[in-house]
């Protein structure tokens, strides 16, 4: 069975480099706004972020992807895929997801199953 990724927490915005920041989890509101493609500053939130998650620093990854049936997050140096990405219940089309155990940033791409396509 799947994991699913309920958005929670409120957050603030941190204005230094990725590495050295930690994004919280989103608050419900703001997964909605992202969603309907009204929220404010949607790349605070969407693409590659440090979260914190029981006190140890985890590597997420957000995106919106209308329509999509599956979103798989693949190593662009290997091909290798890493992670799958769950929708985030009630804020569909936003989808999100660990990367294992990586907590560096790195160059991916995505592989989006839609009903009839698939798209890399």
């Amino acid at each position: 069975m799947k994991q699913q990724i309920v958005a929670n927490e409120p957050a603030p915005h941190f204005s230094e480099p990725m590495q050295e920041r930690l994004v919280p989890e989103l608050d419900f509101a703001a997964a909605c706004a992202l969603a309907e493609g009204r929220h404010g500053d949607p790349f605070a939130w969407l693409g590659m972020h440090l979260v914190e998650q029981n006190g140890r620093s985890r590597l997420l990854l957000r995106a919106v992807l209308p329509g999509a049936a599956v979103v798989e997050v693949l190593d662009a140096k290997t091909g290798r895929k890493v992670a799958e990405l769950t929708p985030v219940v009630g804020a569909e089309p936003l989808f999100s997801g660990f990367m294992g155990r990586r907590v560096k940033p790195f160059d991916y791409r995505l592989r989006i199953s839609y009903p009839q396509a698939e798209l890399v």
